[in-house]
C-alpha cells in the first residue's frame, strides 16, 4: 500500500429504517473515486463504527471493495475497545483482500505507552496487512506522544499514521521522529493544508471528501505542487466557511450528523439518517449550512 495522496474517511449510508444502504454506498464509492482520492477508509469514527455490528462492518468493506474494482485502495477501520476484537476484525479485512487497516489503541481505557505498543505488536503479529495507526485524543483520551509514535513505527506492518493533532508543532515533531520510517499523514484534512504538505506530509486524511471531495482533493494537489497561494485561496473561498462552522459545533456526533445533512442537500445521499446516539442537528444549524453552501457554491469544484 502506497500511503500518499488523499485518504477519504467515508460516512456509512443508512435507509430511513436504519439499515445499511449498500446501493448508496456504491454510489458514494464512485463519487469518491471521481474526486481523485487514492484510498477510501470505511467504518471509521465518521463511519459510525461504534454503531455497526461486526457483520455490518464486513458488509460495508465488501461493498466498497466491489464498487472500487481495484481503482483505489480500500483500508478497513478495525478500531475497537479490545485488542482481541480488533485483531478478529483485521483478519476479516485480510480475508477479504483489502489493502490495509486503520487502527487505534483500544479506546475504552486511557492506556499506558507500553500498552499502546503491545496492542500494535499483537495486531501486527496476527495480521499481515499494512497498518495505519490512528492518533485521536478525542476518542482515546490519550494523545500519543512523538516518542511513543517513534517506538510504534518500528513495529512490522505499521506503515503510516493518521495524526489528528490540531497542533502543527506536534505534527512536525512526529515527522522528525518517525517520518523516515512511516508515512505521517495529515489527519486534520484541509485545516492543516497547505502547511502539512510544506512540512513533508505525503498524504491527507479527509472526512470532508464525502461532500467537498472535488475541492479538497484539488487543494491537496495544489499544496503538493507548491502552489500554496492557490491552495489557500481555494480553501478560504470554497471550504473554510463550511469546515470552520462544522468544527465549531457542540460535539463530534453533531458534526457527523451535519456531514450527512450536507451530503443529502447536495444530492450525494438519499437519506441523512444516523444511528443513535447520533441524532439530527437543529433547524438553525441546517439553515446556516444551507447559507454557507450557497455562499461557497461559485467556488466549489464538481465531478
Amino acid at each position: 500500500m502506497n500511503f500518499t495522496g488523499v485518504f477519504a474517511i467515508a460516512t456509512t449510508p443508512f435507509t430511513d429504517s436504519g439499515s445499511l444502504d449498500l446501493e448508496a454506498l456504491g454510489k458514494k464509492t464512485e463519487f469518491l473515486i471521481k474526486c481523485g482520492v487514492e484510498a477510501i477508509v470505511p467504518t471509521g469514527s465518521v463511519g459510525e463504527c461504534s454503531a455497526l455490528t461486526d457483520d455490518e462492518r464486513v458488509e460495508v468493506w465488501s461493498a466498497v471493495k466491489e464498487a472500487a474494482q481495484g481503482r483505489v485502495g480500500v483500508i478497513a477501520s478495525t478500531i475497537h475497545t479490545a485488542t482481541g476484537h480488533a485483531i478478529r476484525l483485521s483478519l476479516e479485512a485480510e480475508r477479504l483482500g483489502l489493502d490495509g487497516i486503520m487502527n487505534m489503541p483500544p479506546y475504552y481505557w486511557a492506556l499506558t505507552d507500553d500498552a499502546y505498543l503491545a496492542h500494535f505488536q499483537q495486531l501486527s503479529a496476527a495480521c499481515s496487512l499494512p497498518i495505519m495507526m490512528y492518533n485521536n485524543v478525542n476518542v482515546t483520551r490519550v494523545d500519543m506522544s512523538p516518542e511513543l509514535i517513534d517506538r510504534i513505527a518500528d513495529v512490522p506492518n505499521v506503515q503510516a499514521i493518521k495524526e489528528t493533532t490540531p497542533r502543527l508543532l506536534k505534527l512536525e515533531q512526529v515527522l522528525d521522529r518517525a517520518g523516515d520510517r512511516i508515512a505521517v499523514l495529515n489527519g486534520m484534512s484541509v485545516f492543516h493544508e497547505p502547511y502539512a504538505a510544506m512540512m513533508g506530509c505525503p498524504g491527507m486524511v479527509d472526512p470532508f471528501a464525502n461532500f467537498l471531495g472535488p475541492t479538497t482533493s484539488r487543494i491537496w494537489r495544489l499544496s503538493k505542487q507548491g502552489d500554496y497561494e492557490g491552495a489557500l485561496d481555494l480553501k478560504r473561498k470554497a471550504v473554510s466557511p463550511i469546515t470552520n462552522f462544522l468544527f465549531g459545533m457542540r460535539s463530534v456526533p453533531d458534526i457527523i450528523a451535519a456531514y450527512k445533512y450536507v451530503e443529502r442537500s447536495l444530492g450525494l445521499l438519499p437519506c441523512a439518517r444516523c444511528r443513535p446516539p447520533i441524532f439530527d442537528i437543529s433547524d438553525a444549524e441546517k439553515a446556516e449550512l444551507d447559507r454557507l453552501l450557497e455562499q461557497t457554491e461559485p467556488y466549489r469544484l464538481t465531478v
